[in-house]
């Protein structure tokens, strides 16, 4: 009896443990811009760091979303307050797409890209 105990608990702990780290991870996003170019971000939700301004590296570049009154840095993504819009360097965020990739085989990795609404995104960030 008390092994069946000591197993339910800790099957539980294990359920519960992914489902906080599902909510601390990061998630890889690709943004459209309107003047027509993309770049890809690795949003934090709970996290305060972001790429510095001149990371020339090729890589899903670390940010985190602001408010418009809050932004100190113009290469943060930024929510509009009035009409809820999201921007970055200065250009309105036509289209996201989260990005995942998934394992095939061992040796083979694809990529799927979801696209998401713009106001199901900000619910997620605000």
């Amino acid at each position: 009896m008390i092994n069946i105990l000591e197993i339910t608990i800790t099957f539980i702990l294990l359920l519960l443990g992914g489902k906080i780290s599902d909510s601390y991870k990061s998630e890889n996003v690709e943004m459209h811009l309107d003047n027509g170019s993309i770049h890809y971000f690795e949003i934090h939700k709970n996290d305060k760091y972001a790429c510095p301004k001149t990371c020339s590296v090729k890589h899903f570049h670390s940010t985190y979303i602001v408010n418009e009154n809050d932004s100190f840095n113009e290469l943060d993504i930024t929510i509009n307050n009035n009409n809820s819009l999201l921007s970055y360097e200065k250009n309105d965020v036509s289209d996201i797409y989260y990005i995942k990739k998934v394992k095939k085989s061992r040796k083979k990795q694809s990529i799927e890209r979801d696209k998401v609404d713009v106001n199901t995104f900000l619910k997620r960030y605000k």
